[in-house]
């Protein structure tokens, strides 16, 4: 009697684990930033919709930004501290000033003062601490 021994089955990468996870991380990636910059656009329509009231700067601070594909360098970010009054309520917010720079020094005598004037506010009715401001008039 001839037993018959079935070949041994090749392996299919195809059907692998590590195959499957590396196409989903490879699709994840193209689409990632597809997803990610709609959610942000619908996130800024929606904060455009909000109330809005007038801010103004009562601070100053800089920030390092690490270095980015863009930026191969880190830069000093200027930002103002927003006061913005909502029922009666003070809340403040850090806003860009319209200032960077790779040099720190340059970056913290730039901003003793904020060169904004006023910011517009734009706040989530249901909290306002939730907000975010743009600048009403340029640098001086």
């Amino acid at each position: 009697m001839n037993v018959g021994h079935s070949p041994k089955p090749k392996y299919d990468p195809k059907g692998s684990w590590v195959f499957i996870s590396v196409v989903a991380v490879f699709a994840l990636a193209s689409i990632g930033p597809a997803i990610s910059s709609y959610l942000a656009e619908k996130s800024q329509q929606r904060r455009a919709n909000w109330p809005q009231t007038t801010g103004r700067p009562i601070g100053t601070r800089v920030i390092r930004q690490p270095p980015t594909r863009r930026f191969r360098n880190a830069l000093y970010v200027q930002q103002c501290s927003v006061e913005y009054v909502v029922d009666g309520k003070r809340y403040t917010l850090w806003a860009v000033s319209g200032y960077l720079d790779p040099d720190a020094t340059w970056a913290v005598d730039k901003v003793r003062d904020c060169p904004v004037s006023y910011y517009a506010v734009h706040y989530n009715p249901t909290d306002p601490s939730d907000a975010s401001a743009e600048q009403l008039d340029g640098l001086h």
